[in-house]
């Protein structure tokens, strides 16, 4: 498997992992904002807490053992994902039609083109930062993956059933 390969394999964990911080954030929907599509709420209230991407760095920061040289590239994706977070909001623009099949269908399909923007926006700068990291650093950098990444990250979220005084693993 090739660099570029990994590093762009990659992109989808690092949004999704950023998308389920900004989304733990959120808390629960507000009603109103359509039948069935929590995801939308959230993410249009203009309650729900900004996403947290230095906290986010500062600990991709403290597990990958960063050197002053590569934390320039981390600040560039940060920024490149909190750019693509804000993009996402466009869906907030537009109330979609959510009471019928064809409505909801022409939303998950404006989602998934928004989605795909903010993936590919924020590649670029995930390969570069991904680039700066030694062989270790890639290594542990590609298992930050899977179940129970919320938890490793020491995020614990109650509605998911999280036992609030577990430890956080390493």
């Amino acid at each position: 498997m090739t660099k570029v390969f990994r590093a762009l394999f990659a992109a989808v964990p690092i949004v999704a992992i950023c998308a389920g911080f900004a989304f733990a954030q959120m808390g629960p929907a507000p009603v109103g904002f359509g039948h069935g599509n929590a995801m939308l709420g959230r993410l249009c209230n203009p309650t729900t807490p900004p996403f947290p991407a230095d906290k986010v760095a500062a600990r991709l920061t403290e597990m990958l053992k960063l050197t002053d040289a590569q934390k320039p590239a981390l600040k560039d994706l940060e920024d490149s994902v909190a750019k693509a977070i804000e993009d996402t909001k466009s869906l907030c623009l537009e109330k979609p039609d959510m009471t019928s099949l064809p409505g909801r269908a022409a939303f998950a399909a404006k989602r998934m083109t928004v989605m795909a923007a903010a993936i590919n926006s924020v590649q670029p700068k995930l390969e570069a930062f991904y680039n700066t990291l030694d062989d270790k650093q890639k290594a542990a950098f590609n298992e930050m993956h899977g179940p129970g990444m919320m938890r490793r990250w020491g995020h614990h979220h109650e509605q998911q059933g999280d036992d609030e005084d577990e430890p956080a693993q390493p």
